[in-house]
């Protein structure tokens, strides 16, 4: 009787994560709110690359270090790549909790070479739900400035076992320290 009652637990608790992703497994696709689908995900170490299909029909493509950290990206051939000064880029986890970490960084693409500066402050830590599903999440304030200044700030929950941010939102200022646009992701599928 006792093993046919930790059978049922079991089966209980599996069926009430199908569809969920693994500890440590990484999703093959993953679906946003907005429509864009990110695919041709591979994690090499502690670099992520992914491909970005847009809803407004652009491809983008990324490579990070930590899911996080911009290394090259190219949206339909317009590419950048970014050459941090510092020798290793903490991982998001070990961030201490409150305490913005500035990181500088030389920014390479079309139209001159910019310096960049990423300020990375843990907030708290929680979860985030992507569909039925619940993932460990940790809540980051990013910024980035460039060369002009503030070129971002904004919210990303971040899921250290995966390198993915699952959601984000963030405002875009233009070189003039305008607002250009307040953007909002959020994964509804991973799969």
């Amino acid at each position: 009787m006792r093993i046919l009652a930790a059978v049922l637990a079991v089966t209980i608790a599996a069926s009430a994560g199908a569809g969920c992703l693994a500890p440590g497994q990484m999703p093959v696709r993953v679906t946003f709110a907005d429509g864009d689908v990110m695919d041709d995900i591979k994690r090499e170490g502690d670099h992520l690359k992914t491909t970005r299909h847009l809803a407004s029909g652009l491809t983008a493509y990324s490579e990070t270090m930590f899911g996080l950290y911009p290394v090259q990206s190219s949206v339909e051939g317009m590419a950048s790549v970014y050459r941090w000064k510092t020798k290793s880029l903490p991982a998001p986890q070990d961030l201490p909790m409150g305490k913005p970490q500035k990181l500088k960084a030389e920014w390479l693409r079309e139209g001159g070479n910019a310096r960049f500066t990423m300020t990375v402050t843990l907030v708290e830590t929680g979860a985030v739900a992507v569909g039925a599903c619940s993932y460990p999440a940790l809540h980051l304030k990013v910024e980035t400035k460039d060369s002009y200044g503030v070129r971002s700030t904004g919210d990303a929950w971040y899921d250290a076992d995966r390198l993915m941010v699952w959601a984000s939102a963030r405002k875009v200022f233009n070189s003039k320290g305008g607002l250009e646009g307040a953007y909002e992701a959020k994964a509804v599928s991973a799969e």
